[in-house]
């Protein structure tokens, strides 16, 4: 039997018998809710928010409640909507259904989770962009991202598959709040918007007409840009900034901070 990793899980509801939440109740409460999804299966703690899912019959699988923890944290009277959102995303990876081209997005990950990926699966497909992070076709679905895409299976070339997923990922509004010096765009697919640095210049000068410099951003998260236009300066305060959320994150993706600049992204050092 193989295993699965459940690596993004998004959006949902709470179910119709809402337990009670705290910390101290989150472990137990995530093993019933699993226990009833799963009936029969054997459920295991395995790591700090990870469970296995041992089934009488069928594949072994593994599921991640970190993100979900970390929102409970924050209103425990929501936490059963956020696990029940990541059993969600586990049954859509496990029957994921007929894939779609306009379900076609690009995202950015961190390359330690690319390869947690590939170690599952073959079908990966990736492009390069810092020494940290690249980019993968993925596929947008109700309550998760799927990071197991590959052109062929949608009869696409590589690059209609490319082109396709990053005309579909291209933001409306790349500006959510200001941090300082920098703006802020949070998104569930915020890094998307590295393919589009004209937006990102523009949401800038529109709010600093004088700023001087490159255009200069950071992910931290997997679903947060930090952008500027500046210089040195900037620089080392993006990296400050970077390092602080990636390290707090719980789903980190880049500390290196790039420029735009001659029509192509520069990784600074």
């Amino acid at each position: 039997m193989r295993g699965l990793v459940i690596l993004i899980a998004l959006c949902g509801s709470a179910g119709a018998n809402p337990r009670s939440w705290s910390e101290p109740q989150f472990e137990p409460n995530v093993k019933a809710v699993l226990a009833d999804h799963f009936p029969g299966a054997k459920i295991t703690s395995i790591d700090t928010d990870a469970y296995r899912i041992a089934p009488a019959h069928g594949d072994v699988l593994e599921i991640r409640f970190a993100k979900a923890h970390a929102e409970c944290r924050d209103a425990w009277s929501d936490c059963e909507a956020a696990v029940a959102r990541v059993v969600r995303a586990l049954d859509e990876s496990v029957h994921p259904g007929t894939l779609q081209v306009g379900q076609l997005r690009v995202v950015l990950r961190a390359t330690g989770k690319i390869e947690e990926v590939r170690r599952r699966t073959p079908r990966v497909t990736t492009r390069p962009f810092s020494s940290d992070a690249a980019w993968m076709l993925a596929a947008d679905m109700p309550d998760l991202v799927r990071l197991d895409i590959t052109p062929d299976q949608l009869k696409l070339t590589a690059a209609n598959a490319w082109k396709t997923a990053i005309a579909a990922s291209k933001p409306t509004d790349v500006v959510t709040a200001e941090a300082g010096p920098f703006i802020v765009y949070q998104n569930d697919y915020a890094p998307s918007a590295l393919q589009f640095p004209a937006l990102l210049e523009a949401a800038v000068r529109a709010k600093h007409p004088d700023a001087k410099g490159h255009l200069l951003v950071v992910c931290p998260e997997e679903n947060i840009v930090l952008y500027t236009i500046g210089g040195a300066a900037q620089v080392k305060e993006l990296r400050e900034a970077a390092a602080s959320g990636n390290h707090k994150s719980q789903i980190p993706l880049s500390t290196a901070v790039m420029e735009w600049r001659d029509g192509s992204w520069h990784e600074l050092h």
